[in-house]
């Protein structure tokens, strides 16, 4: 997610978007460098995070599978953003 927002990001999107990651219930645990970019790819809609009965969680850190990788890039596609 950090890759493509540095890639695809305005200028100065990434540092005015804010780094709010309340709608996750461990929003708080993504890296301080890392929370930006995942505000701006949920903002966008390309990362919706994993509904759980406990609520929504992005699961920072995780091994990200290549299925899910290729998710977040489809939409990217498709939104214009890349």
């Amino acid at each position: 997610v950090t890759v493509l927002a540095r890639l695809c990001a305005a200028p100065g999107e990434l540092e005015s978007g804010g780094s709010d990651l309340s709608a996750f219930a461990d929003g708080d645990l993504a890296s301080d460098w890392s929370r930006s970019a995942f505000a701006w790819a949920a903002k966008k809609g390309l990362v919706e995070g994993y509904d759980w009965p406990t609520g929504k969680y992005l699961v920072p850190g995780e091994d990200v599978a290549r299925e899910r990788v290729a998710v977040v890039l489809k939409r990217a596609f498709e939104m214009g953003i890349m």
